[in-house]
């Protein structure tokens, strides 16, 4: 889950301020202008990125968790009648 939340927060980081990663890399006022209006649309669907794979990995781990107490239920001796 701490991926998915830093993948998420990245990306939320760009989109808002698209101009602390570009400052990094050039100074050409062009690249700067196409990065700024590229930044905030790919910096979202990396915060919805980063959610999904989250949500997929919680329910890997409830998939696991389900199938592990199905396993304990098959190998448990069933009861017949009352004691």
């Amino acid at each position: 889950m701490t991926v998915a939340v830093a993948c998420a927060g990245i990306g939320t980081l760009f989109a808002l301020f698209p101009t602390l990663w570009l400052h990094l890399f050039t100074s050409d006022e062009a690249t700067l202008r196409v990065g700024t209006s590229y930044l905030p649309i790919i910096g979202s669907i990396y915060s919805l990125y980063g959610v999904g794979m989250g949500l997929y990995f919680a329910s890997r781990g409830l998939q696991r968790l389900v199938d592990g107490q199905r396993q304990r239920d098959a190998r448990r001796p069933q009861r017949r009648g009352a004691l």
